[in-house]
């Protein structure tokens, strides 16, 4: 067998092994000399390409060990191959070259920055202190497979999961969240208690990153309505001049 396929680790921090290792048997047919004889190599060696090591038995039987630090195999993408290679003698000195086939992995980026953020809720008389109804921060990205901080945009609002604002996103990172002050529930927050509400943004690779935002009520003054006017009369004298006396309207009562 002068073929072998082996797959670079991926996942987060080459967390997914998968299949790091290939081995074959080799026949030598010499009428010279023995059948299947081979030069050893007991050590592990570089290959040709350099993306791995190999060992090789006086009987034929190779081993390949794929190097997952090598700088240009953690590159591979999921859909991408690079292709190794090592020599094997037989006992005469001929040369075999073995090929293995690398596949590449998909390596999940790492993805940091703000994660969390910050509103208040509108308050006063029909929602007049405008209190802070935007939070923003920026996330970076890195990955081996793909450019650094490269995010999926999201540009036009879009509804956060607890449904209590919007978010846009951009493709550098940058995240803004937008408070809906019309909404029931946000409206309903007495002054510092809280609500969360989160939304999840991807990078370029489909890693994704939940972010958190949290809502903190505000006093909504109360509205009065009703009448708020009434009318009373002074009590005064006959104007008969027999002394009695004019009650007048002394109360008034409203709701």
């Amino acid at each position: 067998q002068e073929t072998g396929s082996v797959t670079e680790a991926g996942g987060v921090a080459n967390g997914t092994a998968v299949t790091p290792n290939a081995t074959g048997t080799l026949t030598s047919t010499d009428v010279d000399g023995t059948a299947n004889a081979f030069t050893a190599v007991s050590t592990a060696a570089t290959t040709i390409g350099g993306y791995g090591t190999y060992t090789m038995t006086a009987a034929g039987v190779w081993a390949y060990t794929l190097d997952n630090t090598n700088t240009a195999v953690q590159a591979l993408t999921g859909s991408q191959t690079l292709t190794d290679t090592f020599n094997v003698t037989a006992a005469d000195g001929t040369i075999q070259k073995v090929t293995v086939t690398i596949n590449g992995t998909n390596d999940a980026a790492v993805i940091s920055g703000t994660t969390t953020g910050a509103v208040t809720e509108a308050g006063g008389v029909a929602n007049a202190t405008a209190g802070t109804p935007t939070a923003s921060g920026t996330l970076t990205s890195t990955d081996v497979d793909v450019t650094a901080n490269a995010f999926t945009a999201v540009s036009t609002a879009t509804a956060s999961t607890g449904g209590y604002g919007t978010y846009t996103m951009t493709a550098a990172g940058v995240w803004s969240y937008t408070l809906n002050n019309s909404n029931t529930t946000v409206q309903a927050l007495a002054a510092s208690a809280t609500l969360t509400d989160t939304f999840t943004v991807t990078a370029a690779d489909g890693t994704a990153k939940v972010v958190t935002v949290t809502i903190t009520g505000s006093n909504d003054a109360a509205v009065i309505s009703g009448t708020n006017t009434g009318t009373v009369t002074e009590a005064g004298s006959n104007a008969n001049g027999d002394g009695s006396v004019t009650a007048g309207t002394p109360s008034a009562t409203a709701t």
